[in-house]
């Protein structure tokens, strides 16, 4: 069972490779938050309740109950459903949809209630029925170390990153990291790398963001190494995951400036150029998989 957490979520979309219904919804949904979260991490928690619930009154779960054991709760607009301690754990894999684009921007009315705040959603978009089975790739998350043991949703100031994947089957990867300004970091394909893809072998475990892993002779001057930073005590940054069985390439960025003589910063675009790259990717690509986690930093003091 899928949930959303403080510090980390873990919201995979699955898409079948041939056409499915489509419907367009609207959002109504009020989420509930406690104090401890942070106003942005709150939004963004209370926009993926609000898509997944539409998308679970459209088409419908694959579960039969649902758990409620986390911090959070939620009602949807008509009051049926409400949990005065605890989030309503559905996640994007439980719900025999996806939401493949947006049509009318979200707004949030957010109130300061006794035990956090009150977060009322409101929006358009698009979905799609899923009926079929997804590429159970996998990919983790890994702090100062490449074995997947350090897998890890918490980092302090200075600590390396590494991704590891596998996929049962061949196709392209990209990376992206949104930060606590709402900038979108293309981590992969590396910023060398002049095709705008990375190719996946089957079956084959890949160590991200490690030279000494990286088996591709071509590749292996090429790769970038990540450092992670944080601006404030405290931040929240989330990072995409996306695979495809099809070609793609990244989304158009820049070149974003260096902090150093010896610290680059990835290639970068907006939040919002890089939400529609991606809707307009799962709009047009019915296998394109996405994989969004969350991290917690700690600014070293």
């Amino acid at each position: 069972m899928k949930r959303i957490l403080v510090v980390l979520a873990i919201l995979c979309t699955y898409i079948p490779a041939f056409a499915q219904k489509t419907t367009k919804v609207k959002l109504d949904y009020i989420y509930y938050a406690t104090a401890s979260e942070s106003l942005a991490r709150a939004q963004e928690a209370a926009l993926e309740a609000a898509k997944i619930d539409a998308i679970a009154q459209e088409f419908g779960t694959i579960v039969s109950s649902v758990s409620t054991s986390s911090s959070f709760y939620h009602q949807r607009d008509n009051g049926s459903t409400i949990s005065s301690d605890n989030f309503y754990e559905l996640g994007s894999a439980d719900v025999r949809g996806e939401w493949i684009e947006t049509t009318k921007k979200p707004t949030f009315d957010i109130k300061q209630i006794e035990r956090g705040l009150s977060i009322h959603v409101l929006g358009e978009g698009i979905i799609r029925e899923v009926v079929m089975a997804p590429i159970n790739f996998k990919a983790l998350i890994l702090r100062n170390g490449t074995d997947d043991k350090y897998q890890s949703e918490v980092f302090h100031t200075g600590d390396d990153m590494f991704v590891s994947f596998t996929s049962p089957t061949n196709g392209y990867l990209s990376i992206y990291l949104i930060d606590n300004n709402h900038d979108a970091f293309c981590l992969l394909p590396y910023q060398e790398e002049t095709d705008g893809a990375y190719q996946i072998a089957a079956n084959k475990r890949y160590v991200l963001f490690s030279r000494k892993n990286e088996s591709n002779a071509e590749i292996k001057p090429i790769v970038d190494e990540m450092t992670i930073i944080a601006d404030l005590d405290i931040e929240y940054n989330q990072i995409y995951v996306i695979f495809s069985p099809n070609r793609y390439t990244k989304a158009s960025d820049t070149q974003a400036k260096a902090l150093s003589d010896d610290l680059q910063l990835p290639r970068q675009l907006s939040f919002h150029d890089f939400q529609k790259w991606l809707e307009k990717g799962k709009k047009h690509d019915t296998q394109m998989c996405v994989q969004k986690s969350f991290i917690k930093i700690i600014r070293n003091k």
